[in-house]
């Protein structure tokens, strides 16, 4: 039997990511992992993980000596990008001194359906592995999916593409941004920033075409930042467990464990979290947990670690047969209204004992800081 490493994935805080640099204020972040739902491959990439990577492991495939590639990789953003303007695009990969070509061609499209990319950047896959590395800031349209192509055409024939991850980081400012006074009197009067931008209702349109609030109002900190934006607010289900002879085997489709729905006011960031332990009383089998705004299926949204015994551990009257977890993962949603949320696993077959979970909470943060 093949053994399963044992990961878990720890989140200290709520308001701050881990490997998550600061970039200008309220900027949304978004990194997409070759395993993400929303990567989709042409022709033959395989997979390894023999060199460190962003997750588990990368897609791999050779140049063709072309300068067309008949082999394809498309990122696409997990979700639809939130303000027109502009974005930086940085993309990451494993190196190698020796077999990696060093002009990896990745081009950048404004949404799925442009035909013609908005610029490239050539990347020397030589070295720099497991790093970010800056591919260039382009002005996408709100509304519109981030969209990042890797292909095999380059020279020599022969040479190791590495596709392991891309990210979107927003450098363009919004309406959020008032919270902080980074948004002047000036960019009100020239349409920059509009009523809908900073308005909750508290604060409207006509409010600032009348100059009932000014730019000393803002500069001074007069309106505080609750008129600005939605409160913060909170749901989650309470402690409980599930017995793995009810949870899906071999992870071909997953068990929904525990839902959490929740009603947001407006745009904003969800924090998705679960923590508790896995006992095992089977040796050698696994089982994994994660969490997904889908019900069901095969996939994971946050990543879901392996959790194993191994035959020395699973002894009775014990706790060595205990695996704890942590598991998070951060959700940008454009609009308010009902969000779904679940804690889903699958086990090995074989496997036996319980999952349980101290809390599986949602938090709605406004914004970002």
């Amino acid at each position: 039997m093949i053994k399963k490493r044992i990961v878990t994935l720890v989140i200290a805080s709520c308001l701050v990511l881990s490997g998550t640099a600061v970039w200008a204020d309220n900027d949304a972040d978004q990194e997409v992992d070759n395993r993400a739902p929303t990567v989709s491959y042409v022709g033959g990439w395989g997979t390894s993980s023999t060199q460190p990577s962003y997750g588990v492991d990368y897609r791999v495939t050779q140049t063709n000596g072309t300068a067309t590639p008949d082999r394809e990789v498309t990122f696409r953003s997990r979700w639809t990008l939130d303000v027109t303007g502009e974005y930086e695009v940085h993309v990451r990969y494993s190196s190698h001194p020796t077999n990696r070509t060093t002009n990896a061609q990745y081009r950048v499209y404004n949404g799925t359906g442009a035909a013609t990319p908005m610029g490239s950047c050539s990347v020397n896959q030589t070295n720099l592995g497991n790093t970010w590395v800056y591919c260039g800031t382009y002005n996408f349209t709100g509304g519109q999916y981030g969209v990042v192509r890797l292909g095999n055409n380059g020279f020599p024939a022969g040479r190791l593409v590495i596709a392991d991850a891309v990210r979107f980081v927003r450098v363009t400012k919004d309406g959020a941004d008032i919270a902080d006074n980074t948004i002047t009197s000036a960019d009100i009067a020239n349409g920059t920033v509009t009523g809908a931008d900073i308005a909750n209702s508290t604060i409207t349109g006509s409010d600032i075409a009348s100059s009932t609030i000014t730019g000393s109002d803002i500069a001074s900190n007069s309106i505080p930042s609750g008129d600005l934006s939605n409160e913060a607010g909170i749901d989650f289900s309470g402690a409980t467990e599930s017995n793995l002879t009810s949870i899906s085997a071999n992870c071909s489709a997953t068990t929904n464990v525990s839902i959490i729905s929740m009603t947001i006011p407006s745009s904003g960031y969800v924090w998705v979290h679960a923590n508790g332990i896995a006992e095992l009383t089977t040796a050698d089998r696994w089982v994994r947990v994660g969490i997904d705004d889908a019900s069901s299926g095969s996939t994971f949204d946050s990543y879901a670690p392996f959790l194993e015994n191994i035959a020395a551990e699973v002894t009775a009257m014990n706790y060595e047969d205990e695996r704890r977890y942590t598991v998070s993962n951060v959700y940008y949603f454009i609009s308010g209204g009902t969000k779904t949320f679940y804690l889903k696993a699958c086990k090995e077959t074989g496997a036996t004992g319980r999952l349980m979970w101290d809390d599986f909470v949602a938090m709605y943060f406004p914004t970002r800081y």
